[in-house]
């Protein structure tokens, strides 16, 4: 009887325990149920998706180990699926290379210009490649070669901003710069096609005009004034480049003078050196300091060595002679010189035995020598 109870109670018992299991209600599930994978990318992604991100990460650490071959390779081979990432690190590496120009190594510039290049190569028309690509060569010297590269960036779009800044400023500069080393024909070749470019721009009229000057070639000068603009033609500095023009057609010559306190200097040319003289109608021959004769490349004659009487009393003085002198374009030889041993350093002396030859006066305002040749000469 016992037994039979003990097994009824069993039974109630666990038929209510499956009844509770099979109804009781289910636990709330989570929207987001947290994941145990540490891949970043799921499964599912495309696989050009997959593989760009990592072709971008090794780009930028090839760049950063300075491996540019390389960087510029697994750049450019996500350039088709990721334009505009494609895109964002190559802006950043142009940033931080043009940051960098100043103290960069010739062979580092050598490198980014190469990478800069591949990368026109592959987006001719990307500008700010083709900017930095300007500034590269004119950080390894090679200040033509940069405005080439701009010339040719400015004819296919003039309207850029950036373009005209570097025209202001890297052309400008090495029209001064050549006009400084006398290097006339070089100029000219630079400027006659930036010319066609930009009619309007002052500095690069008168650059050619002066140098028509000192190439002796008035009716060059004033041609190109005469085909400028009124506004360019009229210029205050062009007038005075016309009357200059004029002037040598006449066979006058204006040289320009810098001043010395209540004195005048001028550059001549001398034995293959340029040297200044500062003009003294009292002197009645040309002196040369010490420092300036040590400096002559062409062989002069020794003449003999004269007593004369100097400021400190009297010395003697060794005089020699060149085959010839020029002053602007106004060449004058042989010519004889003295060499004061007590003048170790500034400008020589302008006498004479050279400005004999001239009817010259000199304009005080203007700071400029007018030289006329004299008939008899």
């Amino acid at each position: 009887m016992q037994v039979k109870s003990m097994l009824l109670g069993l039974s109630l018992l666990l038929n209510g325990y499956l009844g509770w299991q099979l109804y009781r209600p289910s636990p709330a599930v989570p929207n987001n149920p947290p994941t145990t994978s540490t891949t970043p990318v799921a499964v599912t992604t495309p696989p050009n998706d997959r593989q760009t991100p990592i072709l971008i990460t090794q780009a930028q650490q090839a760049f950063q180990q300075a491996h540019y071959e390389r960087a510029l390779a697994s750049l450019l081979q996500a350039r088709e699926t990721h334009p505009h990432a494609v895109s964002q690190s190559a802006k950043r590496w142009w940033q931080w290379i043009n940051a960098q120009l100043d103290q960069a190594s010739h062979a580092q510039l050598f490198a980014q210009l190469a990478l800069v290049q591949g990368f026109l190569r592959a987006e001719p028309q990307a500008l700010a490649a083709q900017r930095l690509e300007i500034l590269l060569y004119q950080a390894l010297a090679q200040p033509d070669e940069a405005l080439n590269r701009l010339l040719i960036a400015y004819r296919h779009n003039p309207h850029y901003a950036d373009w005209q800044s570097l025209v202001d400023t890297l052309l400008v500069s090495r029209l001064v710069e050549l006009s400084e080393q006398q290097q006339w024909h070089e100029l000219l070749t630079l400027a006659a096609p930036w010319y066609d470019e930009k009619p309007h721009m002052l500095p690069l009229l008168t650059h050619q005009v002066k140098a028509h000057l000192a190439l002796s070639q008035p009716d060059e000068a004033l041609f190109l004034i005469a085909q400028a603009d009124d506004t360019l033609r009229h210029h205050q500095e062009t007038a005075a480049l016309r009357q200059q023009a004029q002037a040598l057609q006449q066979g006058v010559t204006h040289v320009p003078l810098r001043r010395l306190g209540s004195h005048f200097v001028l550059e001549a040319q001398l034995a293959g050196t340029t040297i200044e003289l500062m003009i003294d109608t009292g002197a009645s021959v040309t002196s040369l300091t010490q420092q300036q004769f040590n400096t002559l490349i062409q062989a002069v004659d020794y003449l003999d060595t004269r007593t004369v009487s100097t400021a400190n009393g009297l010395a003697n003085v060794e005089f020699y002679q060149s085959e010839q002198m020029q002053i602007g374009d106004q060449v004058r030889g042989p010519i004889q010189f003295a060499v004061m041993n007590e003048m170790r350093a500034g400008p020589g002396l302008l006498g004479m035995n050279f400005l004999r030859h001239f009817d010259f006066d000199i304009d005080q305002r203007n700071a400029v020598l007018i030289l006329r040749p004299r008939s008899q000469n």
